[in-house]
């Protein structure tokens, strides 16, 4: 079973988190392989307010909300809002890096998925989503399936960087790079990242996909859309290459190291209680 995620309509990049958790934690044993869509997050974003339970949302204050009555306010003062075609198209400009592909049909289509009867259900669910038991490092270290990840360099929301502590929690990972391309390459650069998810899938099906030449670190091709527009793809090994990149991998260890550290101490303790 495939859990190939890249869509020709930009979407909430939190699917990605429920993704690695079905990998790490649902049935792993019948997955074959995951392809990571562009823009991707990395890890839990730590944004959470509560406990969510089918109609209350409780807060860490012990404060029960309706979720019909913060579902009202969201649809009153906000929901119209944020699906104006005007709004969608202002947010993608943001995020983009060749504007251009931003069209009315794209727009059209994720104006039509506003409309759905239980659209609002599903914003509403997202933003009031309780913390998971498991941290995504955690959920990582819980796959085994081939894994490839294709990142739009450009990408000014969830920036590179992400990418790189992926490819440090699973260093077997093949990580690629697209240029130009931002949030959202399988909209932007669609020839690019179908030509990837074609060959990696079908190579991992025969059992071959780290013999793939663009799977080798520092192979780097191009690929050429429909518009004329040139986009090179390179296979990094993830290392930081800015002061904060190298910032944050430095404290990605850290916090690797703290943690087994625990891990060995909690295992000490728990043999000599055994041997008492």
């Amino acid at each position: 079973m495939w859990r190939l995620l890249p869509s020709t309509v930009p979407v909430p990049q939190v699917r990605n988190f429920p993704l690695v958790f079905a990998c790490g934690r649902g049935s792993p044993q019948d997955i074959s392989g995951v392809q990571v869509p562009p823009g991707w997050a990395g890890e839990d974003s730590g944004v959470h307010v509560g406990v969510l339970t089918d109609h209350t949302l409780v807060l860490a204050a012990h404060l029960v909300l309706p979720l019909q009555a913060i579902k009202s306010i969201i649809e009153r003062y906000w929901w119209d809002r944020i699906r104006n075609p005007e709004t969608i198209r202002s947010l993608l400009q943001l995020v983009y890096a060749r504007p251009s592909t931003i069209d009315d049909d794209l727009l059209q289509r994720i104006v039509e998925a506003t409309q759905h009867p239980e659209a609002l259900d599903a914003f509403t669910s997202i933003l009031l989503a309780p913390k998971t038991q498991l941290s995504f490092d955690e959920m990582l270290a819980a796959i085994a399936c081939p894994v490839c990840l294709a990142y739009g360099r450009d990408d000014p929301w969830v920036v590179p960087m992400w990418g790189q502590r992926l490819k440090r929690a699973l260093p077997a990972a093949q990580y690629l790079e697209l240029a130009p391309a931002g949030h959202c390459p399988h909209h932007e650069v669609p020839a690019a990242i179908n030509s990837i998810v074609t060959s990696w899938v079908a190579a991992v099906e025969a059992g071959r996909h780290q013999e793939l030449e663009l799977a080798q670190e520092g192979a780097c091709t191009t690929f050429e859309e429909a518009d004329g527009q040139v986009v090179t793809v390179s296979c990094l090994d993830g290392a930081p290459r800015n002061v904060f990149e190298k910032a944050d991998s430095a404290k990605w260890r850290l916090g690797s190291a703290w943690q087994q550290a625990r891990q060995r101490g909690a295992g000490a303790a728990s043999d000599g209680g055994t041997n008492v």
